[in-house]
């Protein structure tokens, strides 16, 4: 069931759903003229839902994602002013096809709020996630800005594919707020980060090899080997 309080769609068939937020008409589209709009008919379905910005948006209302949402960033920026709570699986990424790092995701205080699954994917992010008891894989992303990017503030776990991801921004890569739950930087050769703040206690985890260490921490606070990887 997609519904509004004026308005509401019902089957007996999950769909798979695409829809714009924007003013272009696209067949086979619903369009939405803001993510407020979208969210408040789209994310309570156990559909697939893809959600395309075709602006730059912001988000002031906020809402709840319960089943399976993507939203593709294209080249504009999402600004989240209101929370957006994941219980389900929420992706955030440039587009459904193209793995060049393009749109940027940026809150004014980290009101993306995961308790569920949640992807940041092939995008810039800037002071976005509240992570609670989720799970956060982030891929392929460029961590800007001057806050923390993430905050681990549950039980939860967060893992960065160190390999493509670039740290640029002078907050920490995951602020590790409760120290109960995990950040992990996976980098399959085995090299550790030469950049970004990192928080004592987060992990670094490479493809196991005999005769090399395969595991290391932050010892800690610091930026790339100042980190004190152990």
């Amino acid at each position: 069931k997609y519904q509004t309080p004026e308005f509401q769609v019902e089957g007996a068939v999950l769909p798979s759903v695409a829809a714009q937020v924007g003013t272009t008409d696209l067949p086979g589209q619903l369009k939405f003229l803001s993510l407020d709009e979208a969210l408040q008919f789209l994310s309570h379905s156990k559909g697939n839902v893809a959600i395309f910005l075709d602006q730059n948006d912001t988000v002031s209302i906020g809402g709840t994602i319960d089943g399976n949402v993507s939203i593709y960033l294209g080249n504009f920026t999402l600004t989240v002013n209101a929370p957006i709570y994941c219980r389900g699986n929420l992706t955030i990424g440039s587009s459904a096809v193209n793995t060049v790092r393009t749109g940027t995701v940026i809150s004014s205080t980290k009101y993306l709020l995961n308790n569920g699954n949640m992807t940041l994917e092939n995008c810039f992010v800037n002071n976005a996630v509240t992570n609670y008891n989720g799970t956060l894989l982030a891929k392929n992303v460029e961590f800007v800005g001057t806050a923390s990017s993430i905050l681990n503030a549950g039980g939860g776990k967060v893992v960065i594919d160190g390999t493509n991801s670039v740290y640029s921004g002078s907050g920490y890569v995951v602020d590790l707020g409760s120290n109960y739950g995990e950040a992990e930087v996976y980098i399959g050769s085995g090299a550790l980060p030469a950049t970004g703040l990192w928080m004592r206690g987060t992990r670094v985890r490479s493809n196991p090899a005999l005769g090399f260490p395969n595991l290391y921490w932050a010892t800690s606070n610091g930026i790339g080997v100042a980190a004190n990887w152990g």
